[in-house]
């Protein structure tokens, strides 16, 4: 995910997080703002939103790291 954000491809770095969490791979809070950093970069604030959201329903824990990707999409 991370080298796809690198190269600016965010909606293939969407694509992947939610890949990996529908093939049963654990997500985790590292693999949360590892999707959204490429979404802040970007200033995709409705996918960095949404994609918090989804993060959130599934349990996993916005920490500090996730809040401020999300935040930083917003500017």
């Amino acid at each position: 995910m991370s080298a796809c954000g690198s190269a600016g491809h965010w909606p293939l770095v969407l694509e992947l997080f939610n890949q990996m969490t529908s093939e049963d791979l654990e997500a985790t809070e590292i693999s949360a703002a590892a999707a959204l950093a490429p979404l802040a970069a970007a200033s995709a604030w409705g996918a960095a939103l949404a994609l918090a959201e989804v993060i959130e329903r599934r349990g996993l824990l916005l920490n500090s790291a996730v809040y401020e990707c999300a935040i930083e999409a917003c500017f």
